[in-house]
């Protein structure tokens, strides 16, 4: 198990003891399957939680899979698909944005309740959207990357920071994209 806290950035991570500390992760695929003692922030395009978490638990990614205990408030900004294991028991509220409603298994527990919004990927027309991201290309994983990153940036940092961010997450975004290091 990791004693204390644990910040790691990168393309994909296995977690299969505790964390005794807060947990932050950044990258492309978060898999995790024990249990976090403290907070938890996690922004990747796939994450799956199967230890629970003791903390809030705030995950942004694209599909996000939940199971086992967590004994405080859950929030999921997915723009795939939020899925709850049947054995989920959360013991604060489960708060997410996506693009549908989670089906929550008949014996899964939220204590807290459970509040859903629509995620609005981007505010943008589409047309807008192809020829914004057309200069970078036509691929769909960079364009999701892109808006997924900018959307991180955006819901995280404050105003002022987001400027000087936006490189940051272009780059993020188009290293995800191309599965090449930044």
């Amino acid at each position: 198990s990791v004693a204390g806290d644990l910040r790691a950035i990168g393309g994909s991570i296995d977690i299969e003891e505790s964390v005794r500390g807060d947990l932050f992760f950044a990258g492309f695929s978060m898999h995790k399957t024990g249990h976090i003692e403290g907070s938890t922030f996690i922004a990747a395009a796939n994450t799956t939680l199967s230890g629970g978490a003791s903390g809030p638990v705030t995950i942004y990614g694209n599909n996000v899979s939940l199971s086992g205990d967590f004994s405080g408030d859950v929030r999921v900004f997915a723009i795939g698909r939020l899925t709850l294991a049947p054995d989920v028991h959360i013991h604060g509220a489960l708060v997410y944005e996506a693009p549908e409603m989670v089906k929550v298994p008949d014996t899964a527990v939220i204590n807290g309740g459970v509040t859903y919004k629509v995620f609005l990927i981007c505010p943008m027309p589409a047309r807008r959207i192809h020829s914004h991201f057309s200069a970078y290309g036509s691929s769909s994983l960079r364009v999701s990357s892109e808006l997924f990153c900018s959307r991180v940036c955006s819901r995280v940092f404050s105003r002022s920071l987001q400027g000087e961010l936006s490189t940051v997450s272009l780059k993020i975004a188009r290293a995800i994209s191309s599965s090449r290091s930044f």
